[in-house]
């Protein structure tokens, strides 16, 4: 990947023959590796999340939610939870 560094560095297997330039360009490339495996696997949990929100939507266990800016909100994923936890109660009943 290209993160647009233009001062050249050269990374060692002995992280004690770099300089501090390098080691910190390492530092932050191992970062952005798993910045954007994280980000890749939240975006595939939260196309199911959504779609067995969908699913709960439809069979009328839940209220869908209007706003789209609502469903990134904490209150909105509390009311969720709170939901969920209640129906999954309803259901062990």
């Amino acid at each position: 990947m290209d993160y647009g560094f233009v001062q050249p560095f050269e990374l060692h297997a002995d992280p004690k023959q770099q300089d501090q330039w390098t080691t910190y360009v390492e530092y932050l490339a191992f970062e952005c590796f798993w910045l954007g495996r994280f980000a890749r696997s939240a975006q595939k949990l939260r196309v199911q999340h959504d779609a067995g929100w969908e699913g709960l939507v439809k069979a009328g266990v839940v209220e869908p939610i209007d706003a789209v800016g609502d469903l990134a909100s904490t209150e909105v994923e509390d009311m969720r939870e709170r939901e969920l936890e209640r129906v999954a109660h309803a259901a062990r009943s």
